[in-house]
């Protein structure tokens, strides 16, 4: 996964019921664009970074986990790290609002994560 473009445009998304119907700030929208460009293998087995970062305190083990996954599907470190932060910050703050699964499955729709434009090759 290359990181991305740094003049490209940047990435616009409506409100956010996670986020208490306002939009996600600016970094958090660009590094989960990050998410398309990740390889089919390692979009399958994101769970296994993202789930152990969804408690309070993030586990120490999680960088060597990080390490591995990103040699084996091949994709920057910096990069995947950025989009697990983005990804843990949403799940979290709709835990935190209790938001259900249809609501949340609607935001997620609105950052169009599946589209993959302007994404550059993996």
């Amino acid at each position: 996964m290359e990181l991305p473009d740094p003049n490209a445009p940047p990435v616009t998304v409506s409100t956010l019921l996670c986020l208490g119907g306002l939009p996600p700030p600016a970094e958090i929208a660009a590094d989960l664009a990050l998410l398309p460009q990740l390889p089919a293998a390692a979009k399958q087995g994101l769970y296994r970074l993202l789930g152990p970062c969804l408690g309070e305190d993030v586990p120490a083990s999680i960088e060597e986990a990080l390490g591995a996954f990103c040699r084996a599907f091949e994709v920057d470190d910096g990069a995947m790290a950025r989009a697990i932060r983005a990804s843990r910050f949403l799940l979290r703050e709709a835990a935190g609002r209790d938001l259900s699964a249809a609501s949340f499955a609607e935001d997620l729709g609105k950052l169009e994560l599946g589209s993959g434009r302007g994404s550059p090759r993996c």
